[in-house]
């Protein structure tokens, strides 16, 4: 085998190794999506106006779960603390507002 020929061999091993690391990484994008898109369902029944929030928190723990290298076995959990936070701080400033306007009726 000549010089070139090995060249050509390695270059197309490479490609190919290429191509399969950007087929995985969108198959684990995918598959993230897929979770966000059904967490976002559940929690924003329960949110009233703060889907931007909800939206930040899934970034974040999209983020932190990318970190890990295991994104999918991490995000799934990641995401629900994050939405249950903001779920508990929407909850805490519903009853701020209804405490605040009891205080001020009064």
């Amino acid at each position: 085998m000549n010089m070139n020929s090995t060249d050509n061999l390695t270059a197309w091993m490479g490609n190919a190794f290429v191509s399969a690391c950007e087929k995985s990484c969108q198959r684990i994008l995918a598959k993230v999506q897929e979770v966000r898109k059904a967490l976002g369902a559940e929690y924003r029944q329960g949110l009233r106006n703060h889907d931007r929030m909800l939206e930040l928190a899934f970034n974040e723990a999209e983020g932190l779960a990318r970190e890990t290298g295991f994104p999918l076995l991490f995000f799934p959990t990641l995401a629900m603390e994050k939405a249950d936070a903001v779920t508990s701080w929407d909850r805490r400033q519903r009853a701020l507002r209804v405490a605040s306007l009891a205080l001020a009726a009064a």
